[in-house]
């Protein structure tokens, strides 16, 4: 659908192990409605798709616009991804594999849909309007249900040659240790998320253990939310103080030898769990930290709070959906589209869409990338449909001034 307000407006998603938030954010960066629902990690593709797609229209709805105002979507992802699929390759704490969850949204909402590692989206907002705005070196550590990290470099968002660059949840942090959800053994995720925890909490319960965890917690079973442990430190729960400490104590021994080797202006420390815990977890990263790092300033924290608590990852996403727009990197989805009245039959001949679905067999798709749109945008040259067979026409819906020219070519015309 093609955005009708000047100011077009993006969905940002933030996807996690636990929880997915939807913002309708504009121009300007404010994020004009909200949805958040509970992440089906164990339920497959689809059924994350389907929880999306309802976030989404909550937000429109609190937004007080409609969907006929967005002009793309935006969603930050656990990886490992590839972007320019727009494929989650797989993931530690979701059942998804090779899944094409761009395709799958931009069919959804029809719109073209953006996919960036979360944790990226996140520090990325934090850069261009948190804690790290104005710097141009910095490290980003959001912990959640997994851990991920990112990397400003020279003023610059570094990806690596392959777009999953800063995954320090999986660096190693203890030979031979705890197999990860990756398959890898002795991840840092292992020992300072919310996935380590469970797994430390749910072997302290079989020993026996008491804990106020307990009674508002069931088990792994169970998802395990920041809040619980916020609620169990600030009551002085021993098992719980004693492996968040532990947790800190992981985490800023491995952002210690970060600073180390990247000598950051900052590190910015975010996610649910630190948003959570707030100071506590933060002086105890920092003191861990410090006891790795070679230089420790005198003047300063290297170590700061995020400081857009759950939004960065909603405008992260959307920030980053609307700069590949603007960069011209972002490949449209060829969405089926009636902006002239007819359907493409199986025999490739036009129909009248009144004559009904039952003569049109099947609506194809394909790509085409900004560069050939700009090309044809230039002149009124028809633009042919790239080797789709006639009986497999889509129509770009993201480009304004598209139609269908009026031959039997089944070509497209900017108008």
């Amino acid at each position: 659908m093609v955005a009708k307000s000047k100011n077009e407006l993006v969905l940002g998603i933030d996807l996690g192990g636990t929880k997915t938030l939807v913002g309708v954010v504009d121009r300007d960066g404010r994020i004009l409605g909200r949805g958040k629902l509970s992440t089906p990690s164990h339920q497959g593709g689809d059924a994350i798709v389907d929880v999306i797609a309802r976030a989404a229209e909550t937000a429109i709805l609190e937004s007080g616009k409609s969907f006929d105002e967005v002009a793309m979507a935006g969603i930050g992802s656990p990886g490992p991804l590839d972007i320019d699929k727009g494929m989650i390759l797989f993931s530690a704490n979701m059942d998804v594999v090779n899944y094409p969850i761009a395709e799958k949204l931009s069919e959804r909402f029809g719109v073209p849909t953006v996919l960036r590692n979360d944790v990226r989206a996140s520090c990325y907002a934090e850069w261009k309007l948190g804690a790290g705005k104005g710097m141009n070196n910095l490290l980003g550590a959001f912990v959640g249900t997994g851990l991920g990290g990112c990397l400003i470099i020279d003023g610059k968002l570094h990806v690596g040659h392959d777009g999953n660059a800063g995954e320090i949840g999986h660096i190693k942090a203890k030979p031979n240790g705890a197999k990860c959800g990756c398959g890898l053994k002795g991840c840092l995720e292992v020992y300072a998320s919310k996935t380590g925890l469970v797994r430390r909490f749910a072997k302290a319960r079989k020993r026996g253990v008491s804990s106020q965890l307990f009674r508002i917690w069931s088990g792994p079973d169970q998802k395990l939310k920041s809040r619980y442990l916020a609620e169990c430190y600030k009551s002085g729960d021993s098992l719980v103080l004693e492996e968040l400490q532990r947790a800190a104590r992981f985490l800023g021994g491995s952002l210690g030898g970060l600073v180390n080797l990247l000598s950051p202006e900052a590190v910015i420390l975010g996610g649910g769990v630190s948003l959570a815990l707030g100071e506590p977890w933060l002086n105890w990263v920092r003191t861990a930290a410090k006891e790795h790092m070679l230089v420790v300033p005198e003047d300063r924290e290297t170590i700061l709070p995020a400081a857009l608590g759950d939004d960065a990852g909603v405008l992260g996403a959307a920030l980053l959906a609307r700069e590949s727009r603007q960069a011209g990197t972002l490949r449209r989805r060829i969405v089926i589209r009636r902006l002239i009245e007819f359907r493409v039959g199986a025999n490739g001949k036009k129909h009248d869409s009144n004559m009904g679905a039952e003569h049109s067999e099947y609506y194809g798709s394909t790509m085409l990338d900004s560069q050939r749109i700009q090309e044809v945008q230039g002149n009124t040259s028809c633009l042919p449909f790239l080797g789709c067979e006639r009986s497999k026409i889509g129509l770009i819906s993201s480009i304004p001034r598209l139609s269908f020219c009026s031959d039997e070519e089944f070509c497209l015309r900017f108008t």
